[in-house]
């Protein structure tokens, strides 16, 4: 009697349980499937901008979006709040922009793009741009200070320091270890095999990294300077000094405490009540009255590691390769903007992407917009663009190769007790081989891989760029450069944006309308589902460095990539 009362209870409790997990699962396809409720534009709004999740190039936002942190969020693009800058710029119930920026989820050259859609916002409208923030960090404040108005909380932070990059170098963790990396490469400021060779910077990588980023500190100086009608010398002398704080009324209009702020948006906006509207909200009414015209603009968007495959949320060759395709056969599609935001990659995933960009040049123009990072691999795709536009402050050139692998023999013997024993077929069958040290001859067949594919990368460079072979080696080597120092030395041709390129491809293609379209195309709910479930069963939070490093190891072993994954504080 015990035990069936005990079945009973069993089956009970797991069919409640399966109820509950049904209901649970239906609400979430019912919220999957219902329209989204969009909100209301009132007379006298503020467009609101907060900055403060992370910023991608193109939106993607999702009818499931899953994570750690939230259920449903919505995307902040770079895309979204674009548009919705210029959208505002002509809406009559918009009175206004209220930035309240504090860390800045964007890279450099994406901060420089909304900074200079604001100040485009500012200087086009007589409307107004006021910032507030309790705590500006360096980036926060390059936007906020194109602002009419710059508030602060009176107990608040002003923390700009200058820039920073840091390095870390893995040798002798990996001696200790008892693994040994197996490093060819070709270009001397190619400095990816640094961390695993050095406990230091090189001369050549110290002298590459002081040189773009004094370029784009000179570059935050001239803007901040500009906008708020400061001396660039004495604003630098103060960063140096670490003298911000003190002079504080130099950089910030007025301290004073939220509710100060409201009385005066309210006051600004003619208005006795304070209406807001996000960028993800006001982006769905400012795109939704968009020209319709058969003459269509792509906007391919490729953002992260450039790998062989589909790629899933990467570049993969497969799939925009297939991408590039339709775009190229599609005739009305008159031309295509590659916006590149990528360290580069596998040497080989680059070049079948650009055979798919060289076609699709010869039948309608290609234009590339450069984001925060387009170099190695990612300049390997961009090269034989029409044209080249990116912002000074990106991150590009790397134009070298390098080949890496680990030896972990001494670890498995010495440290695991661990031993192994090989049969093979011929002297190279097993070349490569992470369970022994490569020999000479094997080193000499992957420095002649090494040889051909640069070679390859700077004959494609020289024809893209129209440029002699002799001089693309010399300003290759694997050197990083920034966008103001590429354009002087030719390796791209405009400084500007996203939308700069898109102005350049519809002159291009001689159109007056058009409508533009963005690749790579949204998720269905049900595809968006099967990715979740696929892609969160390994969400596991990385260091960047452990990223680094576990990524290195599945990929191509011959890599156009950048140096190192460049965080700039």
């Amino acid at each position: 009697m015990k035990n069936f009362f005990k079945s009973v209870l069993i089956k009970t409790l797991k069919t409640i349980t399966s109820f509950f997990l049904i209901l649970i699962f239906s609400f979430i396809i019912i919220a999957i499937i219902s329209p989204k409720e969009k909100k209301e534009i009132k007379e006298k709004s503020i467009l609101y901008l907060k900055l403060d999740q992370k910023i991608q190039d193109q939106n993607k936002e999702e009818d499931f979006n899953f994570s750690l942190n939230s259920l449903n969020t919505k995307n902040n693009s770079l895309e979204c709040i674009l548009k919705s800058i210029e959208k505002a710029k002509t809406d009559e119930k918009i009175t206004g922009i209220f930035l309240e920026p504090s860390i800045i989820n964007a890279g450099i050259a994406s901060s420089t793009e909304i900074r200079n859609k604001l100040n485009e916002f500012k200087k086009e409208t007589n409307k107004f741009i006021i910032s507030y923030s309790e705590v500006y960090s360096q980036k926060a404040y390059y936007i906020a200070s194109v602002s009419n108005s710059v508030y602060m909380h009176p107990e608040g932070v002003l923390d700009i320091r200058g820039l920073a990059s840091n390095a870390l170098f893995f040798t002798e963790s990996l001696e200790r270890l008892g693994v040994q990396p197996e490093i060819i490469r070709h270009g001397k400021f190619k400095s990816a095999i640094e961390p695993f060779t050095r406990t230091n910077m090189s001369q050549e990588n110290r002298e590459q990294t002081k040189s773009y980023m004094n370029d784009l500190w000179n570059d935050y100086l001239q803007e901040v300077s500009t906008s708020r009608n400061l001396n660039k010398k004495i604003f630098n002398k103060q960063v140096e000094n670490y003298k911000i704080e003190e002079n504080k009324a130099m950089f910030i209009d007025s301290s004073i405490y939220k509710d100060q702020l409201i009385d005066i948006l309210k006051q600004k906006s003619d208005n006795d009540k304070l209406n807001l509207i996000t960028i993800p909200e006001y982006y769905e009414y400012a795109t939704k009255e968009e020209k319709h015209s058969i003459n269509k603009i792509a906007v391919l968007y490729a953002s992260g590691d450039i790998v062989g495959g589909e790629g899933n949320d990467k570049i993969g060759s497969e799939q925009y390769s297939k991408i590039i395709r339709e775009i190229r056969k599609n005739k009305n599609i008159k031309a295509l903007v590659l916006r590149i935001n990528s360290p580069g990659g596998s040497a080989l995933a680059s070049e079948t992407i650009l055979r798919e960009v060289i076609l699709t040049k010869k039948e309608k123009p290609v234009i590339v917009s450069m984001g925060d990072v387009a170099a190695s691999g990612g300049y390997y795709i961009a090269c034989y663009a029409d044209t080249i536009v990116c912002n000074p402050t990106t991150i590009t050139g790397s134009i070298g190769v390098f080949g890496l692998m680990f030896n972990i023999k001494n670890m498995l013997n010495n440290k695991l007790g661990i031993y192994t024993d090989t049969v093979k077929t011929g002297e190279y069958a097993d070349m490569m081989s992470m369970l022994r040290p490569m020999s000479n001859q094997e080193k000499n067949i992957v420095q002649n891989q090494i040889e051909k594919v640069y070679k390859t990368f700077t004959n494609h460079v020289a024809k893209g760029r129209n440029l002699d072979l002799v001089y693309v080696d010399e300003i290759a080597q694997g050197r990083v450069w920034s966008g103001e120092m590429a354009k002087k030395i030719g390796l791209i041709d405009v400084l500007g944006g996203l939308e700069e390129a898109i102005n350049i491809a519809s002159n291009m293609a001689d159109l007056k309308e058009y409508k533009i379209i963005s690749y790579p195309k949204k998720k269905n709910s049900i595809e968006q589902i099967v990715n979740l479930i696929e892609t969160k069963q390994n969400d596991i939070k990385y260091l960047n460095y452990e990223k680094v490093f576990y990524d290195l190891q599945k990929k191509d072993k011959i890599q156009a990539r950048l140096p190192y994954n460049i965080f700039i504080n």
